[in-house]
C-alpha cells in the first residue's frame, strides 16, 4: 500500500532501513491515529510562508496521498509542488536519483 515502485531492490532497501530504526513509539502513533483524519494542528491555519518551499510526493502514496499536500500550497507562494508517478510513501527509496535531481535543482533556484 505504501510503495508505488515495487521492485525487489526497493523492498530490500526499505526493509533494511525500517529494521535499523528500532521499535516505534506506540503512544505517539495512538495519539496521531486519534486525531480527526490524522490532521496536523497547523493544517487549517491561515499562516503564509513566503520563503522557498519544495513539496515532492509520490502519486501512489497510499498512506498520506498527494492531494492534501497540493491543497496546502496556497500557504507557500514561492512553493514548488511535484508529484512523482511510480513512487509511493517511501519516495527516497523508490526514486532516489529523481529525488536527488529535483532537490538539487530546487536548491540551485533558491540561491539565485
Amino acid at each position: 500500500m505504501a510503495l508505488g515502485h515495487r521492485t525487489s531492490a526497493v523492498v530490500a532497501t526499505l526493509l533494511a532501513a525500517l529494521d535499523s530504526g528500532g521499535p516505534g513509539d506506540e503512544k505517539f502513533q495512538e495519539d496521531l491515529r486519534g486525531g480527526p483524519d490524522f490532521a496536523l494542528p497547523d493544517e487549517d491555519a491561515d499562516i503564509v510562508f513566503g520563503g522557498p518551499v519544495s513539496v515532492i510526493t509520490g502519486r501512489q502514496d497510499g498512506i498520506v496521498g498527494y492531494f492534501d499536500q497540493f491543497r496546502s500550497m496556497r500557504h507557500y507562494p514561492r512553493g514548488t509542488f511535484t508529484v512523482i508517478d511510480t513512487a509511493g510513501h517511501y519516495l527516497p527509496f523508490e526514486q532516489p536519483a529523481l529525488l536527488r535531481s529535483l532537490t538539487q535543482d530546487w536548491l540551485r533556484r533558491t540561491r539565485s
